[in-house]
């Protein structure tokens, strides 16, 4: 449906569409997290919610870096709120856990910004040299 809807709008529309489509997806993979907080295949689907983000995001990588970070603070405050008061032994397997799914995350975040941004660069230096190139003949 939304690929269908991409198609249909025109060109400077599209970006519209699309940035609310990220948003949109980004709000609802946390809004159902935080309803069902137990349900590891939102989890899951939260990481292709960012990787979806971070796959369209046409030339913003501003706008799809700062959603995709508060999008994981977010998603990091309601796992982290759901530690519930056990005995010493449970409790230290949930620390550790958390742990590593917040390192987990942070890495999972950085390196989609990384991967835009290099894409970001890729792509400009090499509009840059076909340019000149064009220019030079």
């Amino acid at each position: 449906m939304a690929i269908w809807m991409i198609k249909r709008v025109k060109y400077q529309r599209s970006y519209i569409l699309i940035f609310g489509l990220i948003i949109f997806m980004n709000a609802m993979c946390i809004v159902k997290f935080y309803f069902d907080r137990q349900s590891p295949l939102i989890q899951i689907q939260f990481l292709y919610t960012l990787a979806f983000s971070f796959g369209v995001r046409l030339s913003s990588i501003y706008f799809v870096s700062m959603i995709g970070i508060l999008s994981s603070i977010s998603f990091l405050n309601i796992r982290l709120s759901v530690i519930q008061n056990t005995d010493e032994k449970e409790q230290m397997k949930q620390n550790l856990q958390l742990t590593w799914m917040t390192f987990g995350i942070i890495a999972y975040v950085l390196l989609w910004i990384y991967y835009a941004y290099w894409d970001e660069i890729t792509r400009k230096v090499h509009f840059v040299t076909q340019y000149r190139k064009h220019k030079e003949y």
